[in-house]
Formats: structure tokens, sequence, C-alpha cells
């Protein structure tokens, strides 16, 4: 799959944040506005203000190698270090950069096999970006009502795999209802009245 941007800023930000991470080793997955442009716009940026990254939970001593190595890269943080967030940003080049483990999303081996590969251009190359069923989940599991219409979006996609989806919905239900309440009924008909 190739990326059609020719923003060669965000480009060089993943770039930079891939490297960090495979130096250490740390497992990545492109999520948020861009792996959503990648799904609903035709892998064209159009909705981004910042690059998010989720990893698995790490322990905290990782989680300060990781925080320490892209200050050294030139990030700048914006939330201190404490060793208790699950959510850490930085800012580079005026772009924020989320490095995320919600604590409620289960990370499974049927979700790194999904994993989608996504060319960035001869520099940074190919990128791990979350599968579009996985990404409906972070979005439900934000509970933000800004979330409500890309989910919307994603569920109408026609390479979505309802099946898969179903089963990620149903290990993460106890998180979701407690976060997206609203849009559950909705999700719920779309999920179960699908063929």
């Amino acid at each position: 799959m190739r990326y059609k941007s020719h923003d060669w800023l965000y480009k060089d930000i993943l770039r930079r944040v891939k490297s960090t991470l495979n130096r250490l080793g740390i497992e990545y997955w492109l999520v948020g506005s861009i792996a959503y442009d990648i799904y609903i716009n035709d892998h064209e940026l159009k909705s981004y203000h910042d690059v998010d990254i989720l990893i698995p939970k790490p322990d905290k001593d990782t989680m300060l190698t990781i925080y320490r190595s892209l200050q050294a890269k030139g990030f700048q943080p914006l939330t201190p270090f404490d060793g208790e967030h699950w959510h850490y940003r930085f800012n580079i080049k005026g772009i924020d950069v989320d490095i995320i483990f919600p604590y409620d999303f289960k990370i499974t081996d049927e979700m790194r096999e999904r994993t989608k590969e996504v060319y960035f251009g001869k520099k940074c190359k190919k990128v791990r970006v979350i599968p579009p069923e996985d990404l409906i989940i972070l979005y439900l599991l934000s509970g933000r009502e800004t979330d409500t219409e890309k989910v919307k979006n994603l569920l109408n996609l026609n390479n979505l795999d309802f099946d898969y989806l179903k089963q990620r919905y149903e290990l993460h239900k106890p998180a979701i209802e407690k976060k997206s309440g609203d849009i559950l009924p909705y999700i719920e008909k779309k999920l179960y009245e699908t063929i």
C-alpha cells in the first residue's frame, strides 16, 4: 500500500519515530487521524494535525527509555514523565506526536497479523498501520464524541471484516460500554445485522 501524501514534514516525523522505536525494539502501529485517512480518504492526508503511535503497554523503565530517546531526537515532551500515564505527547517542528498505550485496549496476535504496511516514501519506507477494525475499537474506547463520525465512516468500508470486528468488539465491550454508550445501539445494529 502506498501513501499519497506529499507532506515531507509528516514523513520525516514518522521516519524519526519509526527509527527510534525500531532501534529500541519496540513494536508500534500508526493509529489516529493518519490511519483514518489511509482507510477513508484513499491514502491521502486530509484530517490530520498530529501523529498517533500505539505501542504495547511498556513497563516504567522501557517508557522512560522511549521518552529519553525521543527527546534526544529533538522531540520536546509536552507530558512530564511520571511512568503513570497511558499517553505521552511530544512536539517537533510544530507537530504533536502522541505515544499511546491505552490500558483497556487488548493487542492480540491476530491484530498483529492484520496490520497493514503502508509505504511513506524513500526515507521513511513502510510503517505499520493498525487494521481498520481495531481503529474502530480504539475510537470507541476513547469515548470522545468527535470520534463518532469516524466510527460510522469506518463501519461503511467495503472491505471491513465484520466477523473479526465482532470478535474485537465483544472482547472490549465492557470498557466500550463505559465510554461510548450513546453510539452503542448504532454499532450493535451495524455489527449484528450485517450478513
